[in-house]
């Protein structure tokens, strides 16, 4: 039996959030665990195996990459990818430079780079 792998999406926006559901639906090994807020999500980190972030920069109360060091910071660090149409930011770039996130798709991205970015961080 094939493996089945949580993927957690953090957005704002519930439009994002599925468009990447649309996006993974061709691998029904993945189980796609939305939240809408940074705080949500580290709520479902602290209950939830995941094994892939799928996060937004943008969101109010906090960034992605703050939700990032924050679960870190509380022993749950998960590989991430960050999909923003901020790209250039500074704190995103850190980000990847210290390895907290594996990488970055640019919004609008389009569902095969979705697929395969995915894709490539579970084979990781």
């Amino acid at each position: 039996m094939e493996q089945s792998w949580n993927i957690l999406v953090v957005d704002d926006e519930r439009y994002n959030i599925d468009l990447v559901r649309r996006a993974l639906r061709p691998r029904r090994r993945y189980n796609i665990i939305a939240a809408d807020s940074p705080t949500e999500a580290l709520m479902i980190l602290a209950s939830t195996e995941v094994h892939l972030l799928i996060v937004d920069q943008k969101m109010p109360g906090m960034t992605g990459v703050e939700l990032l060091e924050h679960a870190k910071l509380a022993g749950t660090p998960v590989p991430a990818i960050m999909a923003t149409a901020y790209p250039d930011d500074a704190d995103v770039r850190q980000a990847l430079a210290v390895h907290l996130i594996i990488r970055i798709l640019d919004k609008p991205w389009f569902s095969q780079e979705m697929l395969g970015a995915v894709d490539q961080a579970i084979v990781a």
